[in-house]
């Protein structure tokens, strides 16, 4: 079987995997309520025994439970609301429903939740298993792919919700904390928070080298319209994150209704802050592995990519770097395989330039001992996009069975395999080194590039966590 159909098929079983998974998850859920329907196992106060609690009718019965002195059996005989007092004057009020099922409504605990949560937590833990080796399967077969890059992100997030979970899970096995189950409450309404409260940490690190490689980016080269977007996403995680720490410490009194939509707004910001932030790490990830992949050695042909030329007509140290790196690719493969390469210098030429980004590179091959012969000229392009559909068109007209690899700076080559993808091309990346201070402010470019060319998807998804995180902040209780 071909490798990449043996990769569809393998990666087809795993979003199987996932639909069965999701599929049992309701059906467990289902079972949980439905088996425990007309009797609850019950946490009561420290400062009431089990015995004195009494019914106002004989519609709910509460029990003893033999050698625990904590919880009580309370079995319910028909659909209705029932109060329960307790001989220190409490009350506790509990909810029928037609099926059986018995709601404790002071805390919100139901007929098997307890079956239901370890369902929800088996669940994720199983979605995150899946999801890390859909993300590995991907890179190894698929780098070049968006839906590599938010595989990415999605297993970071999940690994956060999980870590959550384990930790819920030790509370809700200790019963004598009687409010155990509101964490799986605050589990679902407040994802988000929980990824940035544990993420935070990190986010501010990244913000604060963000904000350092960009004052020592202007330092060395000037400021320029280039510098802001870093300069903007630094203060965006900054000001978000201090937005995010208003919110969650800032004292909030009204009605129910109005605490509920508070929290709500809380949360979907955290939510919404959270899949921008693991987007953002995924898309790391991804590009760190593309800079450092190397090609295999089979190639006919290696476009380069072009930028700026100097007021001179020769290349910049960043243009000068991805022709130094399509030259050392060349030379290793001929050196293990003996196959010779051919160059294609991508890139028309700018209203500011004296001569074309390709004409420049040729130059540049010809100092460097490459034969005309072996270089390939393509001068009319002005973006990536271009650069690949152009030269995929010479390459065709070259050869009829091409292998390709397209060398450019490292913190460009994810998003120009992804774009080389879209135009038909099947393409390895390599990439030049460019300094630290430079990387992250050129990659973040490259982030806002990707998440722009998908923005439809991103608003839809965008949407539909505001609508649920909404929805569930509504209905479930604080």
């Amino acid at each position: 079987m071909p490798s990449d159909t043996r990769f569809s098929a393998v990666l087809r079983r795993m979003h199987i995997a996932m639909i069965v998974s999701a599929v049992l998850l309701l059906v467990a859920l289902v079972l949980s309520v439905e088996c425990s329907a007309g009797h609850l196992v019950m946490t009561i106060p420290y400062q009431t025994p089990p015995a004195g609690f009494v019914s106002e009718n004989e519609n709910i019965i509460i029990e003893e439970i033999p050698g625990n002195d904590r919880q009580v059996l309370v079995t319910a005989k028909s659909p209705g609301i029932c109060f329960v007092e307790g001989d220190d004057n409490s009350v506790l009020s509990f909810l029928v429903l037609p099926n059986g099922t018995i709601i404790d409504r002071s805390r919100f605990v139901f007929s098997g939740y307890l079956p239901l949560f370890f369902s929800l937590q088996g669940f994720v833990l199983v979605m995150t298993i899946l999801v890390y080796a859909a993300f590995f399967l991907r890179i190894r077969h698929e780098l070049y792919s968006y839906s590599t890059l938010f595989a990415g992100g999605t297993a970071i997030f999940l690994t956060a919700v999980a870590v959550f979970l384990l930790a819920t899970a030790v509370t809700l096995c200790n019963q004598s904390d009687e409010n155990a189950v509101f964490y799986v409450y605050d589990l679902i309404t407040g994802a988000g928070v929980i990824f940035l409260g544990i993420s935070a940490p990190f986010l501010l690190l990244f913000a604060l080298v963000l904000t350092i490689s960009n004052l020592v980016l202007i330092k060395r080269e000037g400021f320029s319209i280039g510098r802001i977007p870093g300069l903007l996403i630094s203060f965006l995680i900054f000001a978000g994150i201090g937005g995010y720490l208003i919110l969650t410490n800032f004292f909030f009194s009204g009605s129910e209704k109005q605490m509920r939509i508070y929290y709500a707004i809380e949360n979907t910001y955290a939510l919404l802050f959270a899949y921008l932030e693991s987007m953002l790490v995924g898309a790391c990830i991804c590009g760190m592995i593309a800079a450092r992949r190397k090609p295999a050695p089979d190639k006919t042909h290696v476009v380069i990519l072009g930028c700026r030329v100097g007021d001179d007509g020769k290349p910049l140290p960043l243009l000068r770097g991805r022709i130094d790196a399509a030259v050392a690719l060349a030379k290793k493969q001929e050196a293990e395989t003996g196959t010779a390469v051919t160059f294609v210098p991508s890139g028309g030429k700018g209203s500011d330039e004296v001569i074309s980004e390709a004409g420049c590179m040729r130059n540049y091959l010809l100092e460097q001992g490459i034969p005309e012969s072996r270089i390939l000229v393509e001068d009319k392009s002005t973006s990536t996009l271009e650069n690949m559909r152009f030269s995929l068109m010479k390459i065709r007209e070259d050869c009829e069975a091409p292998k390709v690899a397209f060398a450019t700076s490292n913190y460009h080559v994810l998003r120009s395999g992804i774009i080389a993808r879209s135009a038909g091309l099947d393409a390895e990346g390599v990439g030049s080194r460019t300094g630290w201070y430079f990387w992250p402010n050129a990659f973040i470019r490259e982030f806002i590039g990707l998440i722009v060319s998908k923005w439809k998807s991103h608003l839809l998804l965008l949407g539909l966590f505001v609508i649920l995180c909404f929805t569930a902040n509504l209905i479930f209780p604080r």
